[in-house]
This record gives C-alpha cells, structure tokens and sequence, in this order.
C-alpha cells in the first residue's frame, strides 16, 4: 500500500467519447468535482482527515448517465514532529547557561553564609 503524507497526485484515464461529470470521495466522503484527469488531491480536505487508511473513488458520469467507478486504498501519515537539528542545540544551550548561572547563584548564596 502507497502511503502520502502530503496529498496525493492523481493521473486518471477515461475512454468515454461522451464524458459529462468527473468527481472522487476521500472516505466516502462529500463529492469533490474535478474538471481534469490529473491533479491533486485538495490539501485542504487531506489534511482533515484521520492518518489511516484513506479510500480514494473516483466517479465518470456520460452524457447518458451512466456512472462507472474506480477506487484506491492509501496510507495517510501524519507530519512528524521532530525539533529541527539546529533546534536541538539550542535547546541544550539555554539548559547549559541556566544550570551554570544557578551554580553560580548557590556558592555565592554558600560562601555568604
């Protein structure tokens, strides 16, 4: 199964001389209307869902009516959350400063006593 953190792209092929409508459904979700056989997915709407599987249908309607269907099954992930490398560092130094001033702060407290 592929899995996205980021929306999706898609590249759909339809063989229907008399196409009327195209529209796909994230989860069975509100119809989201498309004018394209590629593109990506709305961000938006990605974002929003749950990480987990996400099924992807995308619909083709003719000019009669007639509605065909295909569906996917991916992998949402969630952004990770990791401090920045240069974060880190920083982090380590405002511990570092802090702890040594509070050193410094106690033997003078000490030595005044």
């Amino acid at each position: 199964m592929t899995s996205y953190i980021n929306a999706p792209s898609y590249n759909i092929t339809i063989e229907e001389a008399n196409l009327e409508n195209l529209w796909y459904t994230l989860n069975e979700g509100n119809d989201i209307v498309i004018t394209s056989l590629t593109g990506v997915i709305e961000s938006d709407v990605w974002e929003g869902l749950s990480n987990g599987n996400v099924t992807i249908s995308f619909y083709a309607e003719d000019k009669a009516e007639n509605i065909a269907s295909e569906g996917i099954t991916v992998l949402k992930k969630g952004k990770s959350r990791v401090i920045p490398f240069g974060s880190t560092f920083v982090i380590i130094g405002i511990i570092s400063c802090a702890s040594v001033i509070q050193i410094i702060l106690r033997r003078k407290k000490f030595s005044a006593s």
